[in-house]
């Protein structure tokens, strides 16, 4: 996804996408300012004004799928694949818990 700031487009890669929204979900309670920064400090290179802006951006995407104008992707019914695969015997080291 690209965002203009300023006159500079800054790009995130997906995995700057998923250390974002991972941050989101840990951090924002309230929105406040101490919260961007710690949202920002798990986005290397990301600043707290372009963190800002990409939340802001995911909101709109999301108002936009909530109203429709987004259509949401056809999933076939994949039912006796994935049954099939939920029946496969287990390996005997499936069973051992590591605590780590």
């Amino acid at each position: 996804m690209a965002a203009v700031v300023g006159s500079k487009e800054v790009v995130w890669s997906g995995k700057e996408d998923r250390e974002f929204e991972n941050a989101i979900a840990k951090y924002l309670k309230s929105g406040s300012e101490e919260e961007w920064k710690k949202i920002a400090s798990e986005v290397p290179n990301k600043s707290i004004e372009q963190v800002k802006l990409h939340y802001q951006i995911l909101l709109e995407d999301l108002r936009d799928i909530d109203d429709g104008f987004v259509p949401l992707p056809h999933y076939t019914d994949d039912h006796h694949h994935h049954h099939h695969i939920h029946n496969q015997p287990s390996s005997s080291h499936d069973h051992h818990h590591d605590p780590f």
